[in-house]
């Protein structure tokens, strides 16, 4: 009987380790969070955010309210492999992976969607046939190494650059616009 109580703890704990299956890679880690930040898996499961935690491609960070100003950071980003490093302000939702109608998540895309809220981005420079895309329910933004932030709102998207250059340009549109520090 011991030994097969010994057996089954030793499954049990090669079960637990074991890697996941189907398990998106971690491409990121939530290097900051204040109070109110949460992180939802693809099935809609939400636990709190905490600095360390790894995040997986087509998670969703969500920071709450902040009633003190829409400005100040709630999260903080840092994305492996991408050279990009992402405060998220209060009140934002924000998905690592492909937009939810692009065709789902590959481990090689580089793509940010953000649904709601202020995102400021910064951008290792990197190659122009691999570009960081960030999109929002009004626009896709293309960037190979800059500073800039993104703002949604109901009715539309705006991005201000504040060093180099971002393409962006209306879902709707296939003509893009460059925009160069100052502009928005």
């Amino acid at each position: 009987a011991a030994l097969v109580v010994l057996a089954l703890a030793a499954g049990s704990a090669w079960w637990a380790a074991r890697p996941a299956q189907n398990r998106a890679p971690f491409v990121a880690e939530l290097a900051d969070a204040g109070p109110g930040v949460r992180v939802f898996d693809a099935t809609g499961r939400g636990e709190p955010g905490a600095a360390g935690r790894q995040l997986a491609a087509g998670e969703l960070i969500q920071t709450a309210a902040d009633p003190g100003t829409q400005e100040a950071r709630a999260a903080r980003i840092v994305c492996f492999g991408e050279g990009a490093e992402i405060e998220l302000g209060a009140k934002a939702a924000l998905s690592l992976g492909a937009a939810p109608d692009s065709g789902g998540f590959t481990p090689h895309s580089e793509k940010l969607h953000l649904t709601e809220g202020r995102m400021r981005i910064t951008v290792a420079k990197r190659s122009s046939a691999r570009p960081l895309a960030v999109t929002t329910p009004h626009a896709e933004i293309q960037v190979t190494g800059t500073l800039f932030s993104v703002l949604v709102s109901a009715p539309a998207s705006r991005a201000e650059v504040e060093e180099g250059t971002v393409r962006m340009r209306a879902s709707a549109s296939v003509a893009w616009s460059e925009l160069h520090p100052g502009q928005w």
